[in-house]
């Protein structure tokens, strides 16, 4: 992942603005310190962070698995959350939209920021251990963890998704 530090001035050349612009997950995030003079500027600083992102490239810390391996992962939880939860097709596509948004339905995917682990991006990962000692390798100890969290705490993957699309976490 790509960090960069940005001093930008306004259009006039008068207010230097010191921001931090760096990838989360297929997003990305600035920082900007909350003063008048980015108030001032505020477009053209969005708009760099468009650029930005168009024109960065980055790798994640994390290794990539294969298509057919997500796939399996995603199959194994669309079974497990029917049966275990009684969750049909609205609650699938909500979990499988998050999921997505998260992790890419990667098991070995570690956030380098925040260090949220797994299919469901568990912070902190170890929290998992509560579904099985396997749950940094095993997708479906995480997938397991994943759905008894969002149960507990969302009640359901519709309430999950909802919250992270206002939030932008869950």
């Amino acid at each position: 992942w790509v960090t960069q530090k940005i001093k930008q001035t306004d259009v006039d050349g008068r207010v230097k603005i010191r921001m931090t612009v760096a990838p989360d997950r297929n997003r990305w995030r600035v920082k900007v310190p909350a003063t008048a003079e980015y108030k001032r500027v505020r477009t053209p600083v969005k708009t760099f962070a468009v650029q930005a992102k168009e024109t960065e490239s980055a790798t994640p810390p994390f290794p990539s698995i294969s298509a057919s391996q997500i796939a399996a992962n995603k199959a194994w939880a669309r079974v497990y959350i029917l049966n275990a939860y009684g969750w049909g097709d609205d609650q699938w596509v909500a979990l499988e939209q998050l999921w997505t948004r998260e992790s890419g339905w990667n098991h070995l995917a570690v956030n380098p920021t925040s260090g949220a682990t797994g299919i469901p991006q568990a912070l902190p990962g170890d929290k998992m251990a509560s579904a099985g000692t396997d749950w940094k390798t095993n997708p479906q100890t995480q997938i397991k963890w994943g759905a008894s969290y969002i149960k507990g705490r969302y009640t359901d993957p519709l309430g999950a998704w909802a919250h992270f699309k206002a939030k932008n976490w869950y």
